[in-house]
């Protein structure tokens, strides 16, 4: 299953391919006009990719077991969005191509104009993603004003939708074309819809409470009690955290759980890199907390086989390490494990102690950790 999701978005861009083919009555004349063929094309997976965008952004479990984790999603959106931007740019250039050596013509699939709403639609949506993805991939924007960036695509997509409803091409043309894209449209604009105001409130919500905030150098550390059901996890996983609270901020991050399915608190521990995760340090006892989650499958594949593994992390990326040696601390492995643990300094080492004690408990978990600072362990 995890390699579906790929395969099932390579037969969704081969479908827009193939109706568009199908879309002309002489399918020999897609090379009389070569440019003009593939400015069309371009368009069409351009828009095809843009929706698939919004549907990998909805942190749908469905999408976890077709891709196999939430991080490979993100992967592919990224992936997904740089092609849809590189075909929507290629989409009027080729169409431009075509038309020359008349510049006037040319001009006018640049420049928009209120007599030609329809072109107007579609350079509208290219002029919007480019000025939101200066802002996303050229400015060093705080997060939470990144984050609203992203929840301003839908305007360029609603500018696409207009374009391929209301322009005179195959779309309008031949009907199987027309409803396919249509349908993967209104499908991105119900992804919005459930990922902008229905996730907030139904997305796998847990309620928590901080019990507990210790500093550790340059670490925090959140121990967190339920409010309700307890949050069911495979060790490894990650959730995202949403501290109710105005000063620190309330969007959503993610970050790696540390603490056992077996613990009676959950643990997150965070390193201070940025500007919310700075701004964790006014966190108190008491705070109420919204967990999303959990997502991810890192842990997936040491508990699915009993084969020896060998286990490498540096600094905080050692999170998920914690989760799932104190789970095979309390259950011993049936398999040797050999964790290489690297810092940059001694006093990054804030859980060496913890994972020694842990190495102990079970002959079969060997530890080494090693601080570049020294150049030694």
């Amino acid at each position: 299953m995890k390699k579906t999701g790929n395969l099932l978005l390579t037969l969704t861009a081969l479908s827009t391919i193939s109706l568009w083919v199908l879309s002309k009555p002489d399918p020999t004349t897609i090379f009389d006009n070569p440019f003009k063929s593939l400015g069309q094309l371009a368009g069409l997976l351009a828009a095809t990719l843009v929706c698939a965008e919004f549907i990998l952004a909805t942190r749908m479990r469905v999408l976890e077991t077709l891709f196999g984790g939430l991080d490979k999603v993100y992967k592919t959106h990224a992936i997904t969005g740089a092609l849809a931007f590189l075909f929507m740019l290629n989409h009027p250039v080729l169409l431009a191509l075509n038309v020359l050596p008349s510049v006037p013509a040319a001009v006018r699939f640049f420049l928009p104009t209120l007599d030609n709403l329809p072109y107007a639609y579609g350079i509208f949506a290219l002029y919007l993603m480019i000025m939101l993805l200066v802002l996303t991939l050229f400015l060093r924007l705080p997060y939470h004003i990144w984050k609203k960036t992203h929840i301003l695509m839908v305007f360029p997509q609603m500018f696409i939708i207009a374009h391929v409803i209301f322009i005179s091409s195959d779309t309008s043309r031949y009907m199987p074309l027309r409803y396919w894209i249509l349908s993967l449209g209104f499908a991105s604009l119900f992804a919005y819809v459930y990922k902008r105001f229905l996730y907030p409130h139904l997305g796998h919500l847990h309620n928590y409470r901080i019990a507990a905030v210790r500093q550790l150098d340059g670490i925090v550390e959140l121990t967190l009690a339920a409010d309700g059901k307890k949050l069911e996890f495979t060790p490894g996983q990650f959730v995202f955290l949403s501290i109710q609270d105005k000063a620190i901020g309330t969007e959503d991050h993610p970050f790696s759980i540390a603490s056992s399915p077996g613990d009676e608190f959950l643990r997150l521990s965070i390193r201070e890199s940025g500007d919310y995760t700075q701004r964790l340090s006014l966190a108190k006892s008491g705070m109420k907390v919204k967990l999303y989650g959990p997502y991810g499958a890192f842990g997936e594949k040491s508990f699915a086989k009993n084969k020896d593994e060998i286990w490498i992390a540096g600094g905080i990326g050692i999170t998920p390490f914690l989760s799932m040696l104190k789970y095979y601390a309390e259950a011993a492995p049936k398999k040797n494990i050999w964790l290489f643990y690297t810092t940059r300094q001694e006093r990054d080492a804030a859980y060496v102690e913890e994972i020694s004690r842990l190495a102990q408990q079970q002959p079969q978990i060997k530890f080494l950790h090693q601080s570049t600072e020294k150049g030694q362990g």
